[in-house]
């Protein structure tokens, strides 16, 4: 399925429940269906942030020691400030 498709076949969908549902129902799929996509873009976003520092962390390892321990401390100081925003 191309691009065209996919969004074509969204389309219709989203045209065939405004046809079956009154408009407070479809108001509050809409509104769960935005939270839904915005959950899974956070998601795949955290997702490529942590294989991004993973393989950043990984090339640095592979260097020199030195260099290494700073991208640790740097990781570390990265998660704890994620621990610290995730807590408030």
């Amino acid at each position: 399925m191309n691009s065209c498709e996919f969004t074509m076949s969204i389309t219709a969908i989203a045209n065939a429940i405004a046809n079956r549902f009154d408009n407070d129902t479809v108001e509050l799929l809409g509104a769960a269906f935005t939270q839904l996509g915005d959950t899974l873009s956070t998601i795949a976003a955290r997702r490529n942030l942590c294989q991004k520092r993973s393989s950043t962390l990984s090339a640095v390892t592979s260097s020199d020691d030195t260099d290494s321990a700073q991208a640790q401390n740097d990781v570390s100081t990265v998660e704890a400030s994620e621990t610290i925003a995730s807590e408030r």
